[in-house]
Parts: C-alpha cells; sequence; structure tokens
C-alpha cells in the first residue's frame, strides 16, 4: 500500500508553467476519509502541520481532487527555497491562480506596476481572487521553506480570502504564517500530528498487508512504511535507522548541537545555552526541515519524538568524546511536566494540553 505523494516536481529553471498539476493518487494509496470529512465542514483554511511522513501531501491532493469532484476550482503550488523572498512568492501564486477559470489578475498587476514593498501585492491578489465569479481553493504544500516574510505575506493574502473560498496549506510549524485574523474569525482547522497519525482501524487496515507487522502506538504512518519496507527487503531499514541516516546527513558544525539533543527531553533556544551552547539561529529551521522527527510549538519549544532521541543517543554513544564535554557542561535543571507541555503550534487560544510524544 502505497502511503505518501512524492512532491510536484518543478522545471529546471526559469518559470513555472500557470498552475502546477495535482499529484495522482498512487496505487494502493490509503484514502483518509475521516480527516477528509473533518476538511469539509466548511472551515475557510485548513493547515496540515506536523513533521515530515505524516501524509500531508497525500491528504492535500485528496482534497483537491474531492474539491474537483465537486466542481470547485483548484489551483496548487508546491513551494521551494526560492519562494522564501516574498516578491517570488506573489508571482508564484499569482502564475498558480492563472489556472482558475476566470481568474484576472488585474488589482494584482496595478500593485506590480506601482512597485514598492510586495505586501500590498497580497491584499491585491486576494481582491482578484475574491472577484472570480465562483468559489476556489487554493493548496499550498511546504510552507516551511518560507522565511518570516514570506509565512507572514501568505497569511496577509489567506486572512484576505473571502467567503466562499478555502484555502489549504501544509508545513512543520504554524506560527509564522500569523493567522490572527483567521483564527479570530473562527476559520481555521489544525491537523497536526495526533491528527494526521493513522487511526487504530487505518493502521491495522495497512498492517493486514503485512504479515508480522505491528503499529507503533504512535502509528507515524512513514514509520509503518519504513518497517513494511524492511520487513520486506530483508534490511535494517527501520523508523530509527532512518532517523539516524537523516542525521548523518546534517552539517558538521551541528554536532555538539546534537550531542546535546540527545539529552534535552525538550528542545529550546534557551535550554541548549544552559548547556554552554550559543546554536545558530537557524537550528530549529535546519533540523525540521531535514525531516526530523520533531514537533514544533508556537512558543519556541521543540518536542522530539522518542525514535529521534533513540537516535541521537545512539550517535552520541559512537562519539565517546562528546560525554566528557556534556558532563562538564552539566544539564539545565528538568521542568516540572506541565511547564514543559504547551498547545501545539498556536498561542492565539487555549486549547486543551496533549500528550507528548509516546
Amino acid at each position: 500500500m502505497t502511503l505518501f505523494q512524492p512532491s510536484t516536481s518543478l522545471p529546471p529553471v526559469g518559470r513555472r508553467p500557470p498552475g502546477q498539476q495535482l499529484p495522482a493518487p498512487l496505487p494502493g494509496e490509503l484514502t483518509r476519509t475521516h480527516l477528509l470529512a473533518e476538511l469539509a465542514q466548511g472551515r475557510r483554511l485548513a493547515a496540515l502541520i506536523a513533521p515530515a511522513g505524516y501524509g500531508k501531501t497525500t491528504l492535500l491532493g485528496q482534497v483537491a481532487r474531492a474539491a474537483q469532484t465537486q466542481g470547485q476550482a483548484v489551483a496548487w503550488l508546491t513551494l521551494t527555497p526560492e519562494e522564501a523572498d516574498p516578491t517570488r512568492l506573489a508571482g508564484e501564486l499569482s502564475r498558480a491562480c492563472a489556472a482558475l477559470p476566470g481568474f484576472q489578475p488585474l488589482a494584482f498587476q496595478t500593485a506590480q506596476q506601482a512597485g514598492g514593498p510586495p505586501g500590498p501585492l497580497a491584499a491585491a491578489l486576494a481582491r482578484d481572487l475574491n472577484d472570480l465569479p465562483h468559489n476556489a481553493l487554493l493548496v499550498v504544500d511546504q510552507t516551511e521553506v518560507l522565511g518570516a516574510a514570506g509565512a507572514a505575506w501568505l497569511g496577509t493574502l489567506l486572512g484576505h480570502l473571502g467567503e466562499g473560498h478555502r484555502a489549504a496549506v501544509a508545513g512543520f510549524d504554524l506560527g509564522p504564517l500569523r493567522l490572527g485574523r483567521v483564527l479570530a474569525q473562527g476559520g481555521l482547522k489544525l491537523l497536526d500530528s495526533e491528527k494526521l497519525a493513522f487511526t487504530p482501524q487505518e493502521a491495522a487496515q495497512f498492517c493486514a498487508g503485512h504479515p508480522g507487522l505491528k503499529a507503533p502506538a504512535d502509528r507515524w504512518p512513514l514509520g509503518l512504511a519504513l518497517s513494511a519496507a524492511g520487513a520486506e527487503l530483508g534490511s535494517a531499514l527501520t523508523p530509527q535507522a532512518y532517523q539516524e541516516e537523516l542525521l548523518q546527513a546534517l552539517p558538521p558544525h551541528l554536532d555538539e548541537l546534537l550531542d546535546a539533543a540527545a539529552v534535552l527531553p525538550v528542545w529550546t533556544t534557551a535550554d541548549f545555552r544552559a548547556l554552554g551552547l550559543e546554536p545558530p539561529g537557524d537550528w530549529a529551521c535546519t533540523l525540521l526541515g531535514a525531516g526530523l522527527l520533531l514537533r514544533a510549538h508556537g512558543d519556541g519549544t521543540y518536542w522530539p519524538h522518542d525514535l529521534l532521541l533513540s537516535a541521537l543517543r545512539a550517535r552520541l554513544d559512537r562519539r565517546p568524546q562528546a560525554r566528557p564535554v556534556l558532563s562538564c557542561r552539566g544539564r539545565p535543571a528538568p521542568r516540572p511536566r506541565a511547564a514543559r507541555w504547551k498547545p501545539f503550534a498556536c498561542t492565539c487560544r487555549p486549547e486543551t494540553p496533549r500528550a507528548p510524544w509516546t
């Protein structure tokens, strides 16, 4: 059974053609029926926020194809690092919207010709979308590649979409998108890693096709796929081995940070500094972008999955020179469990605290 949809391929150079093609369903793709039902309940914006391997792109594809089946026009954009620049992001989104019947970027082009900062382009593009004679679905995948400026620009666009239009975004962290306006209007539907994990029924359905495979407690979709592939191939392809492989690919200047991360159950810049380290400003983005199982919270706190911690500890065991250094630096005083845990992704409104990774 195929679980995940690869990202849409991009032309090697130059501009992308207007409107990227929606990802086609793969053979045996598991339809997330209950999640599709949740997302069909009329919220303006669906945000799929989770680490790598939770099937975000797959679910976005299912949402988009369901919308098309119901006669709704869809514009799809898979982001690349180039769209971290808000001006480039604005241009690519406008080109993606060109796939919508009747779309005329009149306000957008006027704002472009006026020059100046890219901020007004967001409201202008939203105005052109709101002038459509029909409702549309705007899908933006891989928002983790956006910097603070690009994420804020996208958040402004989403906040200005008119009644009837829908949008769906996917990435590692919701905070930079600044969706307070949508939140205040009750228009946001958030699916985090707990929601995107397989249900017991879905995990059983997957395991039924792989004799001897048992679903872990967290029901991480990619973890199940890796375990199944490893069993079928007779290899050491396990979820922890996958995390170890990703760690090996990280740049050497993060070595000391990863050593410290192995002994910290929760990661923050303050915790690393308490161990005498000064982490790079982009440490969290780098680790998330590498595909590590790391859950981001809107307050700058990051929860590593047990699989990731196990991989880090195995790595630390292979680096005996690092342990004496860590011992000399000491360890931050453990925070109470209630103080460590924060609601996922948004601090704009109270939510029921959720359990950490299990």
